[in-house]
């Protein structure tokens, strides 16, 4: 709930928009359930707004396209909103070239076996690349591209893997290079991955611009999520829910913890919303 001034407002049972994380949400390890999809439709045909919230790039949205699904994305953790079925950017705030190529340059000095990439809006909507020894291990349909390039074009996420650190070890360790400068964010700590997107850009802020652009007040909003990128969004919308697989970090935020992604727990949330 959402405290304005002295009071607090208690957020109305049926909201004008439900955003959702995918990874650990929608999707269980990588698939959409025939249940959660059903979920999401009946929301769509109620008139209620369903925009999908995610850390992934516009180009990793197949589990949810192989669906059908031709709605809104707030991609790369607010970096890029897209309209998936036009293949559409409605906005976006992305990381400056110059900024990219300082923060590729001093990540690879510091660690040369850390393993970078970035998400990019040129050529095309769904442009991915990373250094060229990241394909030896895992590969997404990134194409590969040297590191000195890595500063030619604006980005929407630079992201940063290693495969012997968690994420919070990465991220304290370059926090001099990154404090103030960009937002530091990631999903899993076990992941070993860390996403960088411009100072201030969180889901909270793409989602804030699609809000404002459809007149919809923070209070009428229900946000889902399960992980760490998902915090400003949990701590923003009327009403945060996050599933029992959620961080103890997501938990805190939660007004409702809900049953676990193994369980088709988002979609028997969203089935009781409309009823």
């Amino acid at each position: 709930m959402v405290g304005s001034g002295s009071k607090v407002v208690q957020p109305p049972k049926r909201p004008k928009l439900i955003a959702s994380d995918l990874d650990g949400t929608l999707f269980n390890r990588a698939e959409m359930s025939d249940r959660t999809w059903k979920a999401v439709q009946a929301v769509q045909e109620s008139g209620i707004k369903f925009v999908a919230a995610t850390g992934r790039a516009t180009s990793l949205l197949g589990p949810l396209e192989a669906r059908g699904y031709d709605g809104i994305a707030v991609c790369d953790n607010g970096a890029i909103t897209y309209d998936v079925g036009r293949d559409h950017v409605i906005g976006c705030q992305l990381l400056e070239a110059e900024l990219v190529g300082e923060l590729v340059e001093e990540f690879s000095r510091r660690a040369p076996d850390i393993n970078l990439g970035v998400s990019r809006l040129t050529p095309h909507n769904k442009s991915m690349f990373s250094d060229p020894k990241l394909l030896d291990f895992y590969s997404f349909g990134q194409e590969p591209l040297e590191l000195k390039d890595f500063g030619d074009e604006p980005a929407g996420k630079l992201f940063a893997l290693h495969r012997g650190k968690d994420s919070m070890q990465i991220a304290r360790e370059f926090a001099d290079l990154t404090d103030g400068r960009v937002t530091v964010s990631w999903s899993a700590n076990a992941s070993g991955l860390i996403e960088i997107t411009a100072d201030g850009v969180t889901k909270e802020f793409g989602l804030a611009a699609l809000t404002r652009r459809w007149r919809i007040d923070a209070i009428d909003v229900v946000a889902i999520g399960d992980g760490n990128n998902d915090l400003e969004m949990l701590a923003w919308a009327g009403t945060a829910v996050v599933p029992e697989n959620g961080s103890s970090s997501a938990k805190v935020l939660a007004d409702k913890v809900i049953g676990p992604i193994t369980e088709d727990g988002t979609a028997i949330y969203l089935e009781s919303l409309l009823d």
